[in-house]
């Protein structure tokens, strides 16, 4: 079934982006990255999920994108378990529920998605789901500069506007912001 998967997925590609002698057809590529990430495809779970959050090619579905997101996180997909982590973070086709975000976010952040890192950051930042940690918030905030998220500075600069985990300090808040 590896195969067979792969296959599928490779052929809803190929409708998506209308390449390799498929016409474009976005209903063609959704029933094809469903049937593959049914046989298990943790790449075509991704984009089944991306396809039921956005209405894209199939009904909209917040609920099934987060089902198809954490199925593909179980398989170690970096990038799903950072988009369900967001869904539970905001309450999209879920309710709120931090402590899971919140691993779900460490999963992206140790499997080295910048984005991840800001999201975790922001978690020992705010206090969702983790303990509010300065020196954590901190760490991954500058893991996620490095990789140039730097949305990450936002992070930063309310910690010290708001006087987060660390002193209040307006001109270092202007500096990160």
């Amino acid at each position: 079934t590896e195969d067979l998967s792969n296959a599928q997925n490779e052929l809803a590609i190929r409708y998506y982006n209308g390449s390799k002698g498929a016409t474009k057809d976005v209903r063609m590529a959704a029933y094809w990255f469903l049937q593959s990430a049914k046989n298990g495809n943790k790449y075509a779970q991704y984009n089944i999920a991306w396809r039921y959050r956005n209405g894209d090619g199939i009904e909209k579905k917040p609920h099934e994108a987060l089902y198809w997101f954490k199925m593909s996180s179980n398989q170690h997909f970096h990038k799903a378990s950072l988009e369900a982590g967001k869904m539970y973070f905001y309450g999209e086709g879920t309710l709120v529920d931090y402590d899971y975000a919140a691993k779900r976010f460490k999963d992206a952040a140790f499997g080295d998605i910048p984005e991840g890192k800001y999201y975790y950051a922001l978690c020992f930042a705010n206090g969702c789901g983790v303990q509010r940690d300065s020196v954590k918030t901190w760490i991954w905030a500058e893991r996620a500069i490095k990789d140039e998220y730097y949305h990450t500075y936002w992070v930063l600069g309310r910690m010290y506007e708001e006087g987060v985990t660390v002193m209040k300090d307006y001109d270092s808040a202007r500096f990160y912001y």
